[in-house]
């Protein structure tokens, strides 16, 4: 992904996000990390200035999206993923060359350990997609559990993000592997 597609999806999502309250179906069904969302969110929006939760401070001036600077620890994150992305979109072109000249080779033929080397890498670039994922849903649980005001559109724009790379990432050494296996 390009920086020039990220910035307007990211824009997309902050500016047009409704609030999870407003997309989550309101039943039974909802898991506990979402009804604990659910909740964060609806404490968010009654708190009044000077509460912990609110986005205010007494004085009415607006804090910061996330406390203690936890954005820099966040963006770091998000970095892995879109360094991961970025750098298979780099490699994308060659990657799938290898694998298709490799589809009916021999296991042994240098083209199918060629192209097994270039999905090796993806798969790479998959296992730091999958870090990220674990270490964003960590830093969410925190958020939550800490009783303090973040900004939850936010922090879904950057888990929407991750959770897309990795899902892209995954599907891809899914499809190269399966392509290797066509005889």
């Amino acid at each position: 992904m390009r920086l020039s597609i990220i910035i307007p999806i990211t824009l997309a999502l902050l500016v047009g996000c409704k609030a999870a309250s407003e997309v989550a179906p309101q039943n039974a069904n909802l898991t506990e990390a979402e009804k604990k969302a659910a909740d964060v969110e609806s404490k968010i929006v009654k708190a009044k200035p000077g509460d912990a939760m609110s986005q205010f401070t007494k004085d009415n001036i607006v804090k910061p999206h996330f406390p203690n600077g936890g954005v820099v620890g966040l963006n770091a994150i998000v970095r892995q993923a879109y360094d991961a992305i970025e750098l298979y979109d780099d490699k994308r072109k060659a990657t799938q060359g290898a694998v298709a000249a490799a589809v009916g080779t021999a296991p042994s033929s240098p083209a199918m350990q060629k192209a097994k080397a270039a999905v090796a890498e993806v798969e790479k670039l998959h296992e730091i997609t999958r870090d990220a994922k674990a270490k964003i849903t960590v830093e969410g649980a925190k958020l939550v559990d800490s009783g303090q005001y973040y900004n939850v559109e936010i922090f879904g724009g950057m888990t929407l993000f991750i959770n897309k790379v990795e899902t892209e990432l995954g599907e891809e050494v899914t499809n190269l592997n399966a392509m290797l296996k066509a005889k």
